[in-house]
């Protein structure tokens, strides 16, 4: 595989990185029950497809079984970064991304 071809496939395996981890965080979930692993692997999906949680993202903030609307109480960290790109000019990056840095700023302010 030369160079060029590996520079084509990155963003398709960047893209398919979720789904492979959605397929095996739910193998480690299921206990041997093809129901469950479904039920996982479906519910990983949605909640990347539609919230853009990522599977390690969702199962660390418990999603999977979470009962309630979960906009409500959760943002996904690429949602997040999208809105902080919006509001945090690039010239503020230096600044915003360290938080040492970013609270002496604010302590001098």
């Amino acid at each position: 595989m030369g160079f060029g071809t590996y520079r084509l496939l990155k963003p398709i395996k960047r893209r398919l990185k979720p789904y492979k981890q959605a397929v095996r965080l739910s193998l480690e979930l299921c206990d041997n029950d093809i129901k469950k692993y479904f039920t996982y692997l479906s519910r990983y999906i949605d909640l990347y497809k539609t919230r853009g949680f990522l599977p390690e993202e969702a199962t660390k903030l418990g999603l999977l079984n979470f009962d309630g609307k979960i906009e409500e109480h959760f943002v996904s960290k690429s949602r997040m970064v999208a809105r902080q790109k919006i509001l945090n000019p690039p010239s503020f990056q230096d600044i915003t991304e360290d938080k040492s840095v970013f609270y002496a700023f604010c302590a001098k302010i």
